[in-house]
């Protein structure tokens, strides 16, 4: 049994681990941009506790749906509920 030991990634941004569907084998989320629906293909990094890192295809401002994401599709009217 090894060790690995990776580099420590500053500023990362990581979002909850069922957030993330696959479309095809491509790792995608769903998130709210002006009230409806988008989806969002992402590059994925690191995971940890239920978290995963997201390399590119997000920025720090995205809301991304993880409850109820399953009954989202492209362009529907969102509500947010909580933050």
């Amino acid at each position: 049994i090894g060790t690995i030991e990776l580099d420590r990634v500053e500023d990362a941004m990581a979002i909850p681990r069922e957030a993330v569907l696959h479309d095809e084998g491509r790792p995608f989320v769903w998130t709210v941009e002006d009230g409806v629906a988008r989806q969002k293909h992402i590059v994925l990094g690191e995971q940890e506790d239920g978290m995963v890192q997201i390399r590119s295809g997000l920025d720090g401002s995205a809301r991304v749906i993880v409850d109820g994401r399953g009954a989202v599709s492209e362009g529907v009217e969102v509500e947010i509920t909580s933050n």
